[in-house]
């Protein structure tokens, strides 16, 4: 169901997008200053290039900096379960080492023979 829902909102997004890059095949001219200041700083008119790819790049741009921007924010997160996973490895290991250290006889036969017998008291 999900799977049906994620491509139907896929197709969604597509045709919105073919729609917009159809409504706006005008071209538009894309320049890093206005007009007057272009001029006098010797910058180019700029670059011709239809509105519909402005616009897609404008959407593409805001995208790559709002991931930027959470995996930026979201470094703390990361950090902290580095060291979570560091101690729990560290655990890991030390209660591995403390079984092999006091292992008991498995067999409870054998674990009754082993342990220390204790006179009774004289009377």
């Amino acid at each position: 169901m999900i799977r049906y829902l994620r491509i139907a909102l896929t197709a969604l997004v597509a045709l919105v997008l073919l729609v917009l890059a159809l409504a706006n095949r005008d071209p538009v001219a894309l320049r890093l200053l206005p007009g007057d200041m272009g001029a006098y700083l010797g910058v180019g008119e700029g670059i011709q290039m239809p509105m519909f790819v402005v616009i897609l790049i404008t959407l593409l741009v805001g995208l790559a900096l709002g991931f930027s921007w959470e995996w930026a924010r979201e470094s703390g997160h990361r950090k902290a379960a580095r060291a979570h996973a560091r101690q729990a490895a560290q655990l890991k290991r030390e209660v591995s080492t403390l079984r092999t250290e006091t292992q008991t006889p498995q067999d409870e036969v054998l674990a009754l023979l082993d342990r220390p017998q204790t006179l009774p008291a004289p009377r």
